[in-house]
């Protein structure tokens, strides 16, 4: 099983964990040809995330950008951070979420739909020379120098915040996230994440001290967890593993072999008749 792949814009092999499942991109292994940074980087606005879908063979679903766009202006409407935002800040931010919910679902059934075209090689140059510009001020700027965040309140390189921006838009789409309170716990975990996995390197690099603060940051995450008290969303157990339907169990067996251990399906028009038949029976003294 592969393990690693090179991304088509920025050319560094990255684990496959750092790219969108893709089930029908075989060339790809079954995942996205740009990584997951490099996505969020391309799909700033509408065209850039067409840009996106073509770049990776996708179908563009305009029908999820409406039921994102829906989602995320409900979800913002009375939100304080939100609305203290100057007008053209809101706008970047609200988008930003819609894109975030738009690659949440965009490989769950209906929304899927792989086209297959050989246009990515004079993709990859426009886009290219579309980053070039933020490219170069990355360079200049240094990709490893500390900035200050507001938002995660520390300072963090821009990659780091990329990490736990998406990490907490994971988690929110989870959960119930009624009040600000929701959101700063929901940051500390994330906080408390990125140390476990910072320290998890580092024992494996056999960095002295390492172990005792993996076990720190691990209590510190489990504590949080526990506190937060978050009840989960409405998302079955199904649509969060992405197997809503009979196409997509069939997909997931034939990629990995496996499924999870208990599969919850909601009933349908079917079922309901044979329910309400079997109470039929009962009622007129009958035995099932």
């Amino acid at each position: 099983m592969v393990s690693s792949k090179q991304c088509v814009i920025c050319h560094k092999p990255k684990k496959i964990s750092n790219y969108y499942t893709n089930r029908d991109n075989k060339q790809g292994y079954a995942y996205d040809n740009t990584c997951k940074e490099d996505s969020r980087k391309m799909a700033k606005d509408i065209a850039g995330l067409k840009l996106y879908c073509e770049l990776n063979d996708r179908k563009y679903q305009q029908e999820l950008v409406d039921i994102a766009t829906l989602e995320a202006t409900k979800k913002y409407s009375d939100d304080i951070e939100y609305n203290s935002l100057p007008e053209d800040k809101r706008e970047t931010f609200l988008f930003e979420k819609i894109r975030n919910i738009y690659f949440q679902r965009m490989g769950i059934f209906p929304h899927y739909q792989f086209i297959g075209t050989n246009e990515a090689p004079v993709l990859i140059d426009k886009i290219n020379d579309d980053l070039e510009d933020e490219d170069i001020e990355l360079t200049k700027n240094g990709k490893d120098k500390k900035i200050w965040s507001e938002i995660w309140r520390g300072n963090y390189t821009k990659a780091t915040i990329a990490w736990l921006d998406a990490y907490y838009e994971d988690t929110i789409l989870d959960y119930k996230i009624v009040t600000r309170n929701h959101q700063d716990y929901c940051r500390k975990i994330v906080k408390a994440s990125l140390a476990q996995d910072e320290a998890s390197n580092d024992m494996l690099n056999d960095i002295p001290g390492a172990e005792k603060r993996f076990d720190k940051a691990t209590a510190t995450f489990d504590k949080l967890s526990q506190s937060a008290k978050l009840s989960e969303s409405k998302r079955s157990a199904n649509e969060v593993s992405g197997l809503s339907t009979i196409s997509e169990i069939v997909a997931k067996l034939e990629q990995t072999g496996f499924l999870q251990k208990k599969m919850i399906f909601e009933k349908d028009s079917i079922d309901q008749v044979g329910d309400d038949f079997r109470w039929t029976l009962v009622s007129v003294g009958g035995e099932l």
